[in-house]
């Protein structure tokens, strides 16, 4: 079973850090097999917003088509902000959370512990 399918208040966030059939299968559902842009139902992909490949939280993640997701190949920063404000407009202060999480850890990197959806940060304090 997906942590996801035992989170009853956001069924469909997941915390996996591969990117695995199984993550794609979730957002695809959450999108309702449709892209985010044209909401045709095409052939679908899974396009990471941050482009970051190594961050496949399903909060940095939207289904798209392919001609959609040639589309963001050029101008990024653009593409940042329009799927960051639909992701905000969508899932709210669950993506607040996950956009801390995410400076948190640029800021401490290797003294992180912790989720943000367990309750406070802790930041681990280097041994003197």
């Amino acid at each position: 079973m997906l942590d996801s399918e035992r989170n009853t208040l956001f069924p469909l966030i997941l915390k996996y850090k591969d990117f695995s059939r199984d993550v794609k299968d979730v957002v695809h559902r959450r999108d309702e097999y449709k892209c985010q842009l044209c909401f045709q139902t095409k052939p679908m992909v899974t396009h990471h917003i941050n482009y970051n490949k190594q961050d496949s939280h399903s909060m940095n993640l939207i289904t798209l088509c392919r001609q959609c997701h040639e589309r963001t190949y050029i101008h990024k920063n653009d593409w940042l902000q329009l799927f960051s404000e639909r992701m905000r407009a969508r899932f709210g202060r669950e993506y607040e959370f996950y956009l801390k999480d995410i400076r948190i850890r640029a800021k401490y990197p290797g003294r992180y512990k912790g989720h943000y959806k367990n309750g406070p940060v802790k930041i681990i304090k280097p041994a003197k």
